[in-house]
């Protein structure tokens, strides 16, 4: 999923995308939303050909609210902002199009007793779904946007495992959903079809506590969701490449090692097709790695505001 905050999940789970899952503006790159953590305010820095392209605000209720998660809620292919409101558990709905919020509404979520877990797209729709966990019992919920039947997920409620990637593992069309396992360190995969869970399978990433999970993205660019988890104990990381819902491959993956720079984010910035990795230094400097191929091809600036104030909410 004692009780935790409203997006303890959603916590566990880096910002990652197999395809623009963190495009707010409909220009078939992904952005970048960052939220002062002083003020609460958010600003949406634009990207086109691997840089930042623009920069602006964006109007979302910011006192009292905490943010959840981007969500392409009405398919039109601008992700929407996801936000839930500390004292009620209330969500709300922000539309964005072209980088800009056009209106708000509520979600029907269970507002107590059920932590945010994260969005997908179920049931293939092209409208992104909403999973939730019991904090009493562990068991999952899915609130279908759409057509969909909300319900009971059957992923495993057991509290040692934990949901760490929605994405896209088999290239079929629904996201499907990667949980890890605290005792062991042994993941799995719930392949999903149509809105329900058709089956499940251990994934064959490394599963010391050393390594840790960082993100599922698309890294190679053939339509499923890779794996990247970087070592605590020397900040080397790696790529496990997945198709059709199984690891085919694993490799290391060049990119900053040093504990100054952590892992921001996946985002496509140069629309590719390859989700490339933004990462950030502790004095507030922002990298892009460039990616083909599960392979850095480079690294270069991302002109986001250096101020450690302002922190990622992809």
């Amino acid at each position: 999923m004692a009780m935790m905050s409203p997006n303890w999940q959603a916590d566990l789970m880096a910002a990652s995308g197999a395809g623009y899952t963190s495009d707010l503006d409909g220009s078939g790159t992904d952005d970048v939303l960052l939220r002062s953590t002083s003020t609460g305010v958010y600003r949406l820095f634009k990207t086109a050909g691997g840089a930042v392209s623009g920069n602006n605000g964006v109007s979302v209720w910011n006192t009292g609210w905490t943010f959840q998660t981007l969500a392409d809620v009405d398919g039109d292919g601008d992700n929407d902002i996801i936000v839930r409101q500390d004292s009620t558990g209330t969500y709300k709905n922000f539309n964005v199009q072209n980088g800009n919020t056009v209106g708000n509404g509520t979600l029907e979520l269970w507002k107590t007793g059920w932590d945010f877990v994260g969005a997908g797209d179920f049931d293939g729709d092209g409208d992104e779904d909403f999973l939730t966990r019991s904090q009493s019992t562990g068991a999952y919920r899915v609130n279908m946007t759409g057509a969909g039947t909300d319900g009971f997920f059957g992923v495993w409620g057991n509290s040692d495992f934990n949901v760490v990637a929605i994405e896209d593992f088999d290239g079929d069309g629904d996201d499907d959903v990667m949980t890890r396992a605290t005792s062991t360190g042994k993941y799995n995969l719930f392949t999903v079809q149509n809105g329900a869970v058709t089956g499940f399978s251990g994934v064959n990433v490394y599963t010391a506590a050393d390594w840790v999970f960082q993100a599922a993205a698309d890294m190679d660019g053939d339509g499923d969701a890779d794996i990247l988890t970087r070592q605590t104990s020397t900040g080397k990381w790696r790529v496990n490449t997945v198709q059709g819902g199984a690891v085919v491959g694993g490799a290391g993956f060049n990119a900053y090692t040093a504990s100054a720079f952590t892992f921001q984010a996946m985002i496509d910035a140069d629309g590719d097709g390859d989700s490339d990795m933004l990462m950030r230094q502790d004095t507030g400097t922002w990298k892009l790695v460039g990616v083909e191929n599960a392979a850095s091809t480079g690294v270069g600036g991302f002109n986001a505001f250096g101020s450690l104030d302002y922190v990622i909410q992809n």
